[in-house]
């Protein structure tokens, strides 16, 4: 291909066509100097854009290949390859973006995580206060520096245990106005310990009478298992990828198997390293675990098939 002599086809045909650089380059949205490129040989079209060119110009793409008008019969099977080679580009294009996007939500729901994620307060003692009303009601006054908190109840060996906590959050930082926050609870005669967690000596009792070893919130540890599970199913997936010798079969282990339990394993230590301190409440991180980890697993899917379509 004569870059010079393709080159002097479309200026002839443009000034065939009473039409000015500026003009052709309006059409094709490219700019003058990309137009300028074409014509003095110092550039060639890019493929996706050919066709148009070729429609503006009036001519074809064999005779914009072959720098001159010709009536050859290889012209049919040339412009049939042409847009062949268009909708590959484009479609090029449409993985390029879904990538982008893809790329782009794992992202926001990875910083929503961030900014939304509950970061307790350490401290029991000013973090929440237990008091008595007169008709008997207890009530938990949660310190204004906090922008939530979490109430739970329980039976343990037949005593009403309730499990309290304050937490913190990035998004909350940005908050001036705050306030205490006051919550009413059981009756007295109803209640037999109140709890507060998490802090670093497990959780810690505030109200009640004391009871012998105490209690430790499960949440985390149901996290940590989610991880440690996930982490062995995935070792255990790549043995056998490299123990399977059928090419077929590889390919279904990777898609179906290490792509979706890697993004998963992936998605719970972008949250777990996402500094908010201790993850507790285990529940609230499920719902942008799962969807993160689907984001990250079509991301991987899409670069792999790129991937492949490009060794191909």
């Amino acid at each position: 291909m004569d870059t010079e002599k393709s080159g002097k086809l479309i200026a002839a045909q443009r000034k065939q066509l009473n039409m000015k650089q500026s003009e052709l380059a309006a059409r094709l949205n490219v700019s003058d100097k990309t137009v300028s490129k074409w014509e003095t040989g110092r550039g060639f079209p890019d493929v996706s854009i050919i066709e148009d060119l070729c429609d503006v110009l009036h001519i074809s793409a064999y005779d914009l290949l072959k720098g001159e008008l010709s009536e050859s019969e290889e012209k049919e099977v040339f412009e049939g390859g042409i847009g062949l080679f268009r909708k590959i580009a484009e479609q090029k294009k449409i993985r390029s973006f879904f990538l982008g996007l893809l790329l782009g939500m794992s992202v926001l729901i990875l910083a929503f995580v961030h900014l939304n994620a509950p970061v307790y307060m350490n401290d029991p003692a000013t973090a929440v206060k237990i008091e008595e009303l007169d008709n008997g009601k207890l009530i938990a006054i949660i310190d204004q520096q906090a922008d939530g908190y979490e109430i739970s109840y329980s039976e343990l060996e037949g005593e009403s245990e309730v499990f309290v906590s304050a937490y913190k959050t990035k998004m909350g930082s940005f908050k001036k106005n705050r306030e205490e926050k006051i919550v009413l609870l059981k009756d007295k005669k109803d209640i037999d310990r109140i709890w507060y967690y998490p802090t670093s000596d497990g959780d810690v009792l505030i109200y009640g009478k004391p009871m012998s070893g105490g209690v430790v919130t499960l949440s985390r540890l149901i996290y940590n298992n989610w991880i440690f599970a996930s982490a062995a199913i995935l070792i255990l997936l790549t043995i056998a990828y490299f123990v399977i010798k059928d090419a077929y079969h590889k390919v279904l282990l990777l898609k179906y198997g290490i792509f979706p339990f890697g993004s998963f394993l992936a998605s719970m230590l972008l949250v777990l390293f996402g500094n908010f301190g201790k993850i507790y409440n285990a529940a609230y991180y499920f719902s942008a675990i799962v969807l993160l980890t689907i984001f990250l697993y079509l991301l991987i899917l899409l670069l792999y098939k790129r991937k492949r379509s490009l060794k191909s």
